[in-house]
């Protein structure tokens, strides 16, 4: 999937990316008005996407929002019924994937059974007929980029499954690309690995200066790896922006409700002033700070609190806390460094997160006060 003879531009012999100076930034990957349908369904409905040169963008969704399907298209693996897809200013919406510049690491490994690592490695710049030498040394930075020297001759039936990935993602850089696509390559892993190529990735990102577009549907990989993050719903792009921006200001009930264990509720506004609005959320009163546009006195609007924006304490029998709220813990989830609490009070339930510390953690039935920061009160339009 890569175009021939194109070296592997900007990297010493180290493998360290080397930017030539008083470069600006390109435009990797356009998307102008792609759409793609399968029988009667829409996978894609027109979206437009522009990653920039050495971004690590990752495209987040539950499955079947098609991520996959746009990762596919920019691949050359599908083709999009509408819109262009552009690598480098070059359309390449008619080129097949070899001749793109391109390379898509899979959730499953596909390397050859009956080659050595070295041989897995090795074939794409033979096909493209390099000199001998220029391969092998090609193939020994790949290993050291991985952090796999002298792996070269074992087969590849003796990988563990973290390996084997590693060795997928050499063999795809070797073969010298422009973008470097990803499609959940860390999913089947076991968690303590995936964490370790989680971290592995991101420096060979960085080392490499590669675009990178990523697919996953977990949150937690996405907003650890990513310059950028792309949230995606049935077929449509909801957010893009930083990981900080998407969790901070999400733009839809969708994306606060897909970025952590949010509490989401709808109110009606009873006053804007001085930047701040009151609202009413049924048997709750709040401040929040007031959105741009602002919305008028009277509207419905949509409420988020992040469960990490709350303040929690144990109440002994008959206590209570003037002006917050009373309820009980009916579920506890203890995950080493956070607890998350689900606490309920009269019609609802509130998820509460946070630091394990060295405090109690509080068990079921435990009454308790909530509060929570009104400058971390988020509000947007109803969904």
């Amino acid at each position: 999937m890569t175009e021939t003879g194109a070296p592997m531009a900007g990297l010493s012999s180290s493998g360290v990316a080397m930017p030539a100076a008083g470069t600006e930034q390109r435009v990797a990957v356009r998307l102008a008005a792609v759409t793609k349908r399968f029988s009667t369904q829409i996978a894609l409905h027109p979206l437009d996407l522009t990653v920039s040169e050495g971004e690590f963008v990752t495209l987040l969704g539950p499955s079947g929002c098609g991520k996959t399907t746009l990762l596919r298209i920019i691949a050359g693996l599908e083709w999009p019924d509408d819109g262009t897809v552009s690598i480098f200013g070059t359309d390449v919406t008619d080129r097949p994937a070899n001749k793109r510049p391109v390379n898509l690491v899979f959730q499953r490994v596909t390397l050859f059974p009956h080659l050595t690592v070295a041989e897995n490695i090795a074939f794409g710049p033979s096909l493209r007929r390099m000199k001998k030498r220029q391969v092998s040394e090609k193939v020994l930075a790949a290993l050291e980029l991985v952090r796999m020297p002298g792996f070269g001759d074992r087969r590849v039936t003796e990988l563990s499954g973290g390996q084997a990935q590693r060795v997928a993602l050499a063999r795809a850089i070797a073969n010298d690309p422009k973008v470097l696509l990803l499609d959940e390559p860390l999913s089947a892993l076991d968690l303590e690995i995936r964490r370790q190529l989680q971290a592995e990735l991101k420096d060979i990102h960085r080392r490499l200066g590669l675009t990178f577009v990523y697919v996953t549907h977990d949150q937690e990989e996405a907003m650890s790896m990513s310059d950028r993050v792309v949230v995606m719903s049935d077929g449509r792009i909801e957010q893009a922006g930083s990981p900080v921006e998407i969790y901070r200001h999400p733009r839809s009930p969708f994306v606060a409700r897909f970025l952590g264990m949010s509490n989401v509720f709808e109110a009606t506004v009873v006053a804007v002033a001085d930047g701040w609005l009151e609202l009413d959320g049924g048997s709750l009163a709040l401040r929040a700070p007031a959105p741009a546009p602002l919305p008028a006195a009277g509207g419905r609007v949509t409420v988020v609190i992040r469960p990490d924006s709350f303040d929690v304490a144990p109440l002994k029998a008959g206590e209570n806390a003037a002006g917050d709220v009373v309820g009980e813990v009916s579920d506890v989830r203890f995950i080493g460094s956070l607890v998350h609490y689900l606490v309920t009070v009269p019609g609802r339930k509130w998820q509460v997160s946070t630091r394990a510390g060295s405090a109690d953690v509080l068990a079921e039935g435990t009454r308790v006060s909530l509060s929570w920061r009104d400058e971390e009160v988020i509000v947007m339009k109803p969904g």
